[in-house]
C-alpha cells in the first residue's frame, strides 16, 4: 500500500487509538548515505527528513525499495533495502 503525506485536523474523544500504516516506495536516484537532516525523496512524491544527527555511509544502491513504519512513542522509522541500519525520520511533505 502506498500512502500520502497529508495534514489534517480532527477532534477525537480522549483515549481514541490511532493506527498508522507503513508506506512503501522507492528512493529516487542513488542512495549512498544519510547525515543529520538529510531529505529522502521517494518515487511516490513524498519527502522524509532524518530526524536526528545520525549518519550512515554505504556503497551506492540505485533506487532502493524503502519502507517507512510508525515508531513507538511517535515518529517513523525508515528502512532501506540493502542497508543494515534504519533511521528515524519525519515527513516533510511532497514535492512540487
Amino acid at each position: 500500500m502506498i500512502g500520502c503525506a497529508c495534514s489534517a485536523k480532527a477532534l477525537l474523544p480522549a483515549g481514541t487509538k490511532l493506527d498508522y500504516a507503513a508506506i512503501e516506495s522507492r528512493s529516487t536516484g542513488n542512495f549512498t548515505e544519510w547525515e543529520g537532516r538529510t531529505i529522502f525523496v521517494f518515487e511516490n512524491g513524498q519527502h522524509w527528513q532524518v530526524a536526528n544527527a545520525d549518519s550512515y555511509y554505504a556503497p551506492a544502491i540505485k533506487n532502493p525499495p524503502v519502507k517507512v513504519a510508525p515508531a513507538s512513542f511517535g515518529g517513523s522509522w525508515l528502512t532501506i533495502t540493502g542497508v543494515s541500519q534504519c533511521v528515524r525520520v519525519m515527513s516533510v511533505g511532497a514535492g512540487k
